[in-house]
Formats: C-alpha cells, structure tokens, sequence
C-alpha cells in the first residue's frame, strides 16, 4: 500500500515507496490553500492536506483517513525532533483533514511557524511525518507598523486635469548597511496604487500589478516577500517604483463619476533577523528619497503607459547610486480605513504568446493579431534611433481594411508608447496596466517588425488551474475554452471587465458565474478577498452597490445584483466545505435582505429595481430596451424571494432560529404575492411569459404545487417551438437556464441550446469568430457603445453545468466541498464521450465516459478520503459490470436502486470502470 499526501500548492511531495507520508498547507479564514503562506494576518489559521493513495488515488478502493495528528512547531530543529511546542493536537480520531483551525499557544507578528502531519488510514495504519511545511505570520496590530507612509501629495509636472489623467510613475530608494549575518529577512509593503519592490538590483518576486484594487480609504492590502536571498553584508539597497492604478484614478466622470484617493504612496517595513539572535527594522521614512523623473512618464489603466527609456536611471535600485538630483521623501496621509495581509494569488504573467499573423495594412503601420481575446499588454523587441517613438494600441476588433477598430474601447485610449534609447536591442512591456487584447497596431517602428520582435504578455490572477472538460462536439470544446478565456480575463484581484473605460467589478457578473470559475480555477480565495470588499462597501441602510467600490452612482436597490453577496459565499460554502466564509458574510447577507424587505411594497411586490433581464434576445431586434422583455418586477420579486429563501437557510446551518424564522415568513408573503401577481394558474404562464419569467420561478421553488408541469410545458415549448430551439434569456435568465433545464429533466433541451449555431447562441458567436463571450448575443451588429467581447453575463452557470450534467461531476449540499459527490453523467445529443476531471480539496475526481457498440463506458476516480452516489446510466442493474464482473459483486460498491434510467451505487475512494447496455 502506498498512502501519500501533497503540499497545497507547493511543490514538495514525498513518497518512500515502503509506507505511509503526508505533506501539507496552510490556510487563513478569509482565503483557502495559497501559494505562498506569508504574512497571514489572522491569528487562528488552518491547515489542510490531501491524501493520494498510490499517487493515483486509485489503488485502495475505500481509502480514508481514520485519525491524524498536526505538531507545530516554533523552530524546524524542533519540528524536525518531533517537537510541537506551539501546537501537537495529538492523535484525534477524525477522517476531517480541510479547515483544521490552529489552537495552540497564541501567535504572534512574524512569528515563523513550521509543521507537519501524519494520518491513519483506514485500517489503522500510521504514515510518516510528511516533508515539513511553514507559514509566517503577518503584522497583526497597528502598533506593529513601525514604517511611515511616504511619497508626495501633490501633483508633479506630468499631472494632467483633463479627463485622460497624466502622472508619472514613481520612484523611491534608500540605502542600509548589514553588519551581521542574516537568517531571515522579511518584507511588508503597501504601494498604492501599484508598487514593484527591487533590492540590490533585483527586482523581488514576478507579481504584476500589486497589491490588487481595492477601496482604499476603508482597506488597503499589503503584500509580504521573503528577501533573504536578496541581501548581502555590506551596503544595501532598496527600491520601489509606485505606479497609479486605480489608487490615482484614471478617470474622474467618464464614463461614471470615479473615486480617487490622492496620489502614490509608500508603506514599507522590513524586519532582518540576525543569526545571533537580534532583528533590525529597516523602514520608510523621511530618509528616503524620491523622484518622478524616471522612464515612466505616465501610466493610466485606461489609456495606456509611456515610457522613454532615455531617461532610464541605471543603477538606481543598488547602493552606491548618486541620488543627489532625486527630492527627499514628504511624510505622506495614510490612506485612511484599515492594512491587512493581501491574502489571495497575485496578478502574474502567466503565459506569452506570439502574432498568429501579422499585416501591414497602411504604410508603417503593422497590426499583430495574436488569435485569441486575453488581457495583458504587449512586449516589443525593438532596434532604433534615439528619440524614436514606437506606438502600441491594443483592442478586440479590427476594421474589414485591415486597420484596429478602437470604438468598443469608447474614451480608453489604450495607447502605450515607448522612446527608444538608441542602445542596442531593447525590449520593453508596460509595468502597471493591461488591456483585453487580441489586436495589436503598431506604428512609429524604426524598420519593418517580424513576429519575433513582438508578444503578448498575458495576464490575470495566478490561480490554480481546478478543471479539465473535453468532449466529442468540437463546438462545445469551443464554447468551453472562450469561456475560460473569459473567466481567465476577468479574474484580476476582483472580478472586472478587461476592456474600455469601464472596467468595474459588477456584482451580477459573479453571481453564480462563480460557481463556473470554481470547476475550472481554484477561486476560493480570490472571492473570499472579493467579499471582504463588497463587506467594506454596504452602506449603513444595508444596501450594496451595482459595480463594486469603483463607481460613486451605483448603489441603485436593485436585488439582482448585489445578489453575489449571498450566492457567492454560499457557492464556495458548496464547493470548497468552508462554514466560515458564510459566517464571515451572514452580517452582510442579513443587512442586505433586511434593505430589500424595507424596500417591498405593501403587497410585498418589490418595485423600486433598476436591472431587469439585461441583454436579454429580444433587445437585438428592438422589441425591448436592454433591460429585457421579461417584467423587470417581476424579475426583482423573485429576487427577494432567493435572497430570503437563502438567508433562512444559512441563517438555519449557522444556528441562527430567530432569523431563520423571520426570513422564512417573509419569503412566504413574498412568494404568495409573486403568484397572486404573476401567475396565471388557468393557462400555467407567467407575466411576459418568456423563458426568463419561467425559469426563475421554476428555479426558486416559486410554482404553486401542481402547477409545476405546466409550467415545465411551457418553457420547453418556448425554446423548442417559438424560439426554434435557442434561448431568449440575458444576463439574469443564463444563470438559472441550463441547471433548470437539468433539474426538469430535459438536459436534452439545454444541449439542444448549447449547439445552436445561428443567433442568439454560443455557437454563434464561435461561428463568427469570437474566442471570448460577448457582452451581447448581437455585438457583431451592434454600435460600439456597450459591446464588449469578454463578459461572463452571457456564460452565467454554463461552465459548470457541462461539469454537472454532461460529465456528471457534483457536490452534494448535505456534504459539501466534494466530502460527497454526485456523480451522474447525461449523456445527449450527439455527445459519444465527455472527458472531465476536477480538483476538490480531497483530489482529484475524474469522470470519462463513452458510447460504443451500444455500451456506455464510463471510468470515475473517486479521491481518498470521500465517498460517492454514482449514477450509471443502464437500462436495469443486471446489466451493469464493473470492472468486468457484475457490479453487485464488485468491491467497495453497493447497488441503491435504480432511478430515472440509472443503475445507483454507494462507494468509497477508487478508481471504478462501469460498463452498461443502451
């Protein structure tokens, strides 16, 4: 037997091939299993591992964990020695090994923690100690911010008033001596709004774009480096180059009134410790020094960055550099409200990729296509003059003629130009802003450019790739990767737009759309970050906004979507097993609906929204406006009844009777007057009576009792007979349509709608070229105005739909975070196979089935330490074989029953090979 376990995210596995042995991660309550477990600022971390029998998860069948045991320790000699003199919980008889919360001796700031674990399998077998891990802690008090804030509060010549907001980047240098060795040195910094930390000439780690947005004067993130390895006895250097980032807005009423926060700022504290057991702060204050004459003439999210590498300052980031031409540092305001730990996966490059083609469509001017929609910038590899300015404007589109078409980008300029120094080759990529991009034009370019001389950097949040979906319709393969080029663009430190002058974190666009992301990235701690600002940002009455933080107008009322605030932290409590973050959130949730109750009318119809049905496919030939053809009171009644509904059941899973009572009471009346309303029980219809105003009720458990199938009737005959098969839904009707269509039991009418290739429709926009989802079903005949070519809105809970139905990988809300799985596969349509794995916090599982020669195959990795319901699709029980023998003998299976054409089977961890007639 060969039992092992592997570090969340780190690297190190162990396996000695004669037994048992683990490795581990360390999390915090507000974000699960990162990368890099530095400076967490929560005093009760936890910990969690994952346990793969055999390496495959796949040689015991019922693997579990029986008992385990964690030792913290305060040193690794003391680790290594067995010693856990901050914590050993000793042997506990548990198979829990996700969401240990730490309770040993308190921690402290920049304590250094390491530890370890071992697990007793199913038997009662010990493993090994697993490869020690470690974490440190962050500052936890402000009294433990020595540092000042520095920079300059006022504007520098490059400032502009205009709308297109000018200010150069920053930069900040001080020197100090090292005397002593050095056993460990740490860093903490808060540059806002975008900083890069460089020691002795290096830059430090390869984030971008750091520390992610966030309303600054209620909370603002510092990150935390290990640089030990960047220091040297002697003379030292320390520098930091600040750019803008939404910090220094880069708009102040186009196209929506925008916050701002002044000007760049510094707060960095670096604390060496000494092998001779003493430590020394290095800090900012008022001996640093500062100037704005460096390369990066202006950076704005929006427009662009301009860099001329002429004024380029060699050697600014190393001791010795003659500063006596740079400005003393002023004492700088803090940006007000409270620092924490940045604890979510940081923006990164995360791959790079070279034109597809490039074209010369006028004289010097050369347009790069790069074949896909990503957000990032481009990287030039340019030879020239001095003084030569090469000019870079990235979009989506690009003219029938060849040139770039920059309507949809509206009053974004999205222009980076770059001086050249006349030194040679010089490469060069903005630092401090992205763009969603496929579509590079390229003037200014001393010569003629190849593909070589030009990338695309692509960029987005560093998270952990979670799924695998394939199939055998090449159209739905697709649909799936536009979608996660999509999901992939939004997620940058909150879920935003990537393109044009809005850029904001609406709210509706996560609503269950997180759920998607889930099966294909890790997102636990990225909306556990994402929450904490929506958390910020409620006012005093409980309302939420429309678009995040970053917009001062769009706090409207509108239940739709702010809805994120109760479905998210409930999806991750689905996905992820994490009780705590629905605690964290139930005072948000619970303000929100309170808000939405006040907001009812006397008939308890709620009237006083703003979204309805957005983009729905009715507004491309006019019929509507954008907010739909669907009753938009309707829609926000329906609304309060989710939120309500909701509420009362997280309200009932963290013992909360008396909210639970009052929400249910209230989701009542609401629903009794939903119906009285809208209802018509003669003819089975809703008002408007549109997929939208079926598909909600359905989904929300609004239909009266024996009305169901009416209803049901009507919303299939829409799609198949009115609408020839396709949708009519937008942005609210998505998220509910395909899980709905499921849960009917037509999964064959939502695959139906998943293969369309005329209009409205995801192949549509694939037959047309698209490599992301549009905003709109139309946006390929639509003005530029609100057109974009990469929002979710139109995905909703597509992604993990194919996860759920077609592949039949699933959660089971009584066990959450996959502890149990659902698996039950669809098959339909045309569809002979479906490949798709998911990796849970157990591991791995893994669904693969086929149809061959009448014969459904179907292979399911279960991983160790779950159990599964396993739905073979088969005509009766007996002709169901399992790894070549009849199932009701295999081992570790047992046969439940049968239920809507599938044999139904209990079983444990393993790896199983089903085989069923047709």
């Amino acid at each position: 037997m060969k039992f092992i376990t592997r570090l969340f995210y780190l690297s190190a596995v162990l396996s000695n091939g004669t037994g048992l042995s683990q490795a581990a991660t360390v999390t915090n309550p507000r974000c699960e299993y990162l990368k890099d477990p530095l400076g967490i600022d929560v005093e009760k971390p936890r910990l969690g591992w994952v346990i793969e029998d055999g390496g495959q998860g796949t040689e015991v069948r019922g693997q579990k964990q029986s008992a385990y045991q964690v030792l913290v320790a305060s040193t690794a000699e003391l680790l290594a020695a067995d010693k856990g003199d901050l914590w050993d919980r000793g042997k506990v008889a548990s198979d829990q090994s996700i969401h240990i919360e730490y309770a040993g001796k308190p921690l402290t700031s920049q304590m250094h923690c390491y530890w370890k674990v071992r697990v007793w399998d199913k038997e009662g077998k010990p493993s090994a100690w697993s490869p020690p891990a470690r974490w440190s802690m962050g500052l936890l008090k402000p009294e433990d911010w020595k540092a000042t804030w520095i920079g300059k509060d006022v504007p520098d010549v490059s400032e502009s008033n205009s709308e297109h907001r000018r200010l150069a980047a920053r930069m900040l240098r001080r020197e100090f001596a090292v005397d002593r060795k050095v056993t460990r040195a740490t860093a903490n910094l808060c540059g806002l709004g975008y900083s890069e930390l460089y020691l002795n000439g290096r830059k430090v780690d390869n984030r971008v774009m750091d520390p992610t947005h966030s309303r600054y004067d209620k909370r603002a993130m510092y990150v935390t480096f290990d640089v030990t390895e960047y220091l040297r006895s002697g003379r030292n250097a320390v520098g930091v180059i600040l750019g803008n980032g939404r910090f220094f807005a880069p708009r102040a009423a186009v196209p929506a009134p925008t916050p701002t926060f002044g000007f760049p700022k510094l707060l960095f504290q670096m604390r060496l410790e000494y092998a001779d057991g003493s430590s020394e702060l290095v800090v900012s204050n008022e001996n640093w020094k500062m100037t704005h004459q460096g390369p990066i003439r202006a950076n704005n999210e929006f427009d662009g960055e301009e860099y001329d590498a002429r004024m380029e300052q060699p050697g600014w980031d190393k001791d010795g550099f003659d500063d006596t031409k740079w400005q003393p540092v002023q004492l700088a305001a803090a940006p007000g409200g409270s620092l924490i730990a940045q604890m979510l996966e940081p923006m990164r490059v995360i791959e790079t990729l070279k034109p597809v083609a490039l074209a010369n469509p006028k004289p010097g001017i050369y347009v790069a296509d790069f074949g896909q929609n990503l957000y990032g910038s481009v990287r030039v590899r340019v030879k020239g003059p001095k003084g030569t300015r090469v000019v870079i404007r990235t979009t989506f589109d690009r003219h029938p003629d060849g040139m770039v078409d920059m309507g949809p980008n509206r009053s974004a300029l999205s222009t980076d130009i770059y001086t050249l120094k006349g030194e040679g080759v010089e490469s060069w990529a903005p630092r401090f802003r992205g763009q969603g991009t496929r579509f590079a034009e390229i003037s200014g370019w001393p010569g003629v450019p190849t593909t070589d001389d030009l990338e695309l950097q692509v960029v987005h949040s560093d998270l952990e790739k979670a799924g695998d979906f394939s199939c055998s319709n090449e159209l739905v393969n697709k649909i799936y990767a536009n979608m996660l080029r999509t999901v992939r663009m939004q997620e940058r430190g909150v879920p935003m737009d990537p393109d044009r002058d809005e850029r904001q974190a609406w709210l509706g666009v996560s609503d269950k759309t997180s759920e998607t992301e889930g099966y294909m990235l890790n997102v636990a701690a990225f909306y556990s970050s994402f929450l904490g600002e929506c958390r910020i940002d409620q006012r005093e009455d409980g309302c939420m906004s429309d678009a995040g933080s970053y917009w001062t107008w769009s706090q409207s009322g509108d239940p739709g979507s702010p809805t994120v605030v109760t479905s998210t932290p409930w999806s991750c409590y689905l996905m992820y097993g994490d009780r705590r973050i629905v605690a964290d959130n139930y005072p948000m949730m619970k303000r929100w609906v309170e808000f939405l109750e006040k907001r009812l009318d006397p008939d308890f119809i709620y009237r006083k929204g703003c979204f309805g049905d957005w983009v729905d496919a009715y507004s491309m030939d006019a019929k509507t406006s954008d907010h739909g053809a669907t009753s938009r009171e309707l829609v926000w009644t329906a609304y309060v009844y989710y939120n309500c509904r909701l509420v009362e059941r997280i309200a009932d899973l963290l013992g909360q009777p008396g909210d639970a009572a009052h929400f249910r009471a209230t989701a009542e009346k609401v629903g009794a007057a939903f119906n009285k309303t809208f209802f018509d029980p003669q003819s089975g219809t809703y008002a408007s009576k549109t997929q939208t105003s079926y598909i909600l009720p359905l989904a929300f458990g609004l239909v009266p009792p024996g009305q169901r199938q009416a209803v049901v009737n009507n919303l299939v005959k829409d799609i198949l007979v009115e609408h020839t098969g396709h949708l009519s839904v937008g942005c609210v009707g998505i998220k509910w349509l395909m899980q709905t269509l499921t849960n009917i039991g037509r999964p064959d009418v939502a695959y139906t709608i998943l293969t369309q290739t005329t209009r409205p429709g995801w192949g549509y926009m694939v037959g047309k070229g698209g490599t992301s989802i549009w905003e709109r079903w139309d946006r390929d005949t639509r003005d530029p105005g609100m057109n974009g070519q990469s929002q979710t809105i139109l995905a909703g809970y597509l992604g993990a739909w194919m996860y759920q139905t077609l592949a039949g990988i699933n959660y089971d809300s009584m066990q959450p975070g996959f502890k149990h799985i659902i698996l039950r596969p669809r098959p339909v349509g045309d569809l002979t196979f479906v490949r798709a794995s998911h990796k849970c916090l157990y591991g791995l599982i893994r669904s693969e089935w086929k149809i061959e020669g009448g014969h459904f195959r179907w292979d399911v990795v279960i991983p160790p330490n779950t159990t599964a319901t396993v739905h073979v699709p088969a005509k009766e029980a007996a002709g169901v074989t399992e790894g070549g023998k009849p199932a009701a003998q295999a081992e570790g299976i047992k046969f439940l029953r049968m239920e809507d054409g599938a044999a139904v089977y209990e079983a444990g961890a393993g790896r199983y090979s089903f085989l069923s007639k047709q």
